[in-house]
């Protein structure tokens, strides 16, 4: 039998236990900017808003895959498991924003620290192009990803090659800023994300030791107001 073909065959039938689940800090602001007019003595106030609320907030937004199976770059779109959700600035809001989305309360067996567990944030778009995939029937741009093999322990010790007898062991790990650079909301618009997670085969390696591990996590968005007040 081709050794490759029974590799594959047996991580579908084992259990891997993998649940995200999700909790968002919803960022409602008010505040006030300073004008000053042409008499330096004189200061006018206005108030801004910043409403942002997401989909997150709803109960049941959580992957969970108690069979999850290696799979190639091509069947990503329509096989890896995701979460999608909506950002929204809402009708109220007068002031444009910048948000970060982190991963937190992790907790991964040692076996999933592994260049084969990777994560992706993809952000939706109107118009397709070379750096856009589509998911859906919807286009959407990548604008993060890694692999969990880079997670630190929470006790600052970075990810080792786990032995075989400890390999199954949960730790819990710090907590992971998923972008590099903020991401813009504009004021009175919704945007639409999707935080997907998966296996990557590699038909050239024995992945065995990817079987039965464990991983959950917790999304967190947190948002700030950044412009000044727009009519």
């Amino acid at each position: 039998m081709d050794k490759s073909k029974k590799k594959i065959e047996t991580v579908k039938i084992l259990i891997l236990v993998i649940a995200l689940m999700v909790l968002v800090f919803s960022a409602s602001y008010a505040y006030y900017t300073n004008t000053k007019e042409e008499n330096p003595t004189t200061t006018t106030a206005t108030s801004g808003k910043f409403n942002i609320s997401s989909s997150l907030d709803t109960t049941g937004n959580a992957i969970v895959n108690t069979k999850m199976v290696l799979l190639n770059e091509t069947d990503l779109n329509t096989k890896a498991d995701k979460l999608t959700f909506t950002v929204t600035s809402d009708s109220e809001t007068n002031v444009d924003g910048l948000m970060d989305i982190y991963l937190k309360e992790i907790k991964i067996s040692k076996n999933l620290k592994s260049s084969d567990f990777h994560w992706e944030l993809l952000q939706k778009v109107d118009e397709t192009g070379e750096d856009t995939t589509t998911i859906d029937g919807e286009h959407y741009k990548k604008i993060a990803s890694d692999t969990f093999d880079k997670l630190t322990d929470k006790t600052g010790t970075t990810a080792t090659v786990p032995t075989e007898d400890d390999a199954k062991a949960v730790v819990e790990a710090e907590n992971l800023k998923l972008n590099s650079n903020s991401i813009s909301l504009p004021q009175k618009k919704e945007q639409t994300f999707i935080f997907r997670l998966y296996l990557l085969n590699n038909p050239n390696a024995n992945q065995i030791e990817l079987t039965e591990g464990s991983f959950q996590g917790k999304l967190y968005l947190e948002a700030v107001p950044v412009s000044a007040l727009k009519d």
